[in-house]
């Protein structure tokens, strides 16, 4: 029997993976500020005949779980079958070497950004909504391209709603402030929602009882709402490294004192230096926290 030359090889899953994930990625990337790779899915937002420039978009990093998931979901959803672990590390192996390769470098920010003369402040809901702040206003828009990156523990924010600036002032009901620092608290509060300046790092001091940990909750909250509202200081430095590198705004409490190393970090960090490590201990790439 003569062997059938036309006949095609069937493909592995680890291909077919790749195929639907180069398919289901708008975009392949690599965030400038930490040289991580990352995808740009589109979603669809329900709309009759929708236009793909204006869906909105979905930011993953490729290595990261949340990506992982997708693709195996979107693997299930076309052929019916589940995927080994090993054909989605192939997979996204070969999905992030064409993120580097594509040489598309784009910055990622935490909850708020900042382009020339406009602010950005990420809602992080399901609708994919964000603030556009600029000279004449704000409005809620649609996210339609990367600007911001996400981890797990974020919360989604409250819809905004229009007021007047004095309406700022009545945080103050809120929180037990001393008389004389309350033009402090606030300009402090505000400067959080600015991203390219150093931020002021706030210390409350009071005896037991006096809200200062219900304090930084509230700020918290306003600013970047989070499963983890409050940390405590962890020994290791890499550790605080990384709690302030995946939170935009940190709130640590309970501390009695802090290592000299520590200090000097969080000196670095309010004026947004950087810090790198190894990506892995068996080669030399970098990652940035910064």
């Amino acid at each position: 029997m003569s062997e059938n030359n036309n006949s095609k090889p069937r493909k592995s899953k680890a291909t077919l993976l790749i195929e639907i994930g180069l398919e289901i990625c708008s975009k392949l990337f690599v965030d400038s500020t930490t040289g991580q790779e990352y995808a740009a899915i589109k979603v669809d937002d329900g709309l009759p005949d929708p236009d793909s420039r204006f869906l909105p978009v979905k930011v993953m990093q490729v290595d990261g779980e949340e990506f992982k998931r997708t693709l195996a979901h979107a693997f299930y959803k076309e052929y019916g079958k589940d995927v080994s672990s090993e054909a989605l590390k192939s997979a996204v192996n070969v999905i992030t070497t064409e993120a580097q390769l594509s040489h598309d470098l784009i910055p990622l920010s935490l909850r708020v950004a900042q382009e020339e003369d406009v602010i950005y402040y990420d809602l992080h809901n399901q609708d994919n909504e964000i603030v556009r702040i600029g000279k004449d206003g704000w409005e809620v828009i649609k996210r339609t391209r990367p600007i911001f990156k996400h981890y797990s523990h974020m919360f989604p924010q409250k819809q905004p709603e229009k007021a007047e600036p004095e309406e700022f002032k009545r945080l103050l009901r809120h929180v037990r402030i001393a008389n004389g620092e309350s033009i402090v608290f606030l300009v402090a509060v505000a400067s959080y929602l600015l991203p390219e300046i150093p931020k002021p790092m706030l210390i409350f001091y009071g005896p037991q009882g006096s809200a200062k940990t219900t304090t930084e909750k509230m700020i918290k909250a306003l600013v970047d709402p989070s499963a983890l509202s409050v940390l405590s200081v962890n020994k290791r430095y890499e550790d605080v490294v990384q709690a302030l590198a995946h939170h935009y705004l940190v709130a640590f409490d309970n501390i009695s004192k802090l290592p000299r190393d520590i200090q000097d970090l969080l000196c670095r960090a309010v004026t947004g230096e950087g810090y790198t490590k190894r990506k892995l201990y068996t080669d030399d790439d970098e990652v940035v926290y910064k």
